[in-house]
């Protein structure tokens, strides 16, 4: 769906690099992953921020009640409203719609999961249970594989890249903010090209 864009004050906000994330998790041992069902949608727009959402269809105008994939401030605003959901918990972090809670001890863990699950809730956000992994020791996490071990890239995603012929224009290789990270583990000589601290102009 082609929105009107232009009219849309665009929102600045950091997103973690994984390489932020390895060093947070460098010494957990246990892992718990949750989906945020229907994502951008559960946020509800204030009503003075619908009209920028018109759009039209062949039955008249139509706008929308709750953030959208096509607003094109919707991943950083989604992004945003999440970490501050979640600001002040301890074993906690998220990308998108995806939660990672990692602690060193089970009974950590625990603790952890409960307060995070709570948080959800009195926010009235609701998750997708199929897509959740609870109590962890080994887990995926946007291209890496997180254990007590440490951290390794996981091979569907580094063979992926392998295969992938390498961006040629800048504006190519900024459609994959967040395996930059990943590529200068597949491409050494990335180096400090591959480093990214993805924000939103």
């Amino acid at each position: 769906m082609c929105l009107p864009n232009k009219a849309i004050r665009r929102e600045r906000h950091i997103t973690p690099t994984m390489d932020d994330i390895v060093a947070d998790l460098k010494r957990a041992q246990w892992f718990s992953k949750l989906d945020l069902n229907s994502g951008y949608h559960q946020l509800e727009l204030n009503p003075d921020s619908r009209n920028v959402t018109t759009f039209s269809t062949h039955v008249g105008l139509r706008r929308y009640r709750r953030l959208s994939f096509g607003v094109s401030s919707a991943a950083v605003v989604f992004q945003k409203a999440i970490r501050e959901t979640l600001l002040g918990l301890s074993g906690v972090i998220n990308l998108s719609d995806d939660i990672l809670i990692y602690s060193k001890t089970w009974e950590d863990h625990h603790q952890h999961l409960r307060a995070t699950l709570q948080r959800l809730a009195d926010a009235g956000l609701t998750l997708h249970k199929k897509k959740c992994a609870f109590y962890q020791t080994s887990i995926e996490f946007f291209g890496y594989i997180f254990s007590k071990e440490g951290s390794r890239v996981a091979l569907h995603k580094a063979d992926a890249i392998r295969r992938a012929p390498l961006p040629q224009k800048p504006h190519r290789s900024e459609k994959l903010p967040r395996d930059g990270d990943i590529l200068r583990q597949v491409y050494p000589p990335a180096g400090d090209h591959g480093r990214t601290s993805p924000t939103a102009d």
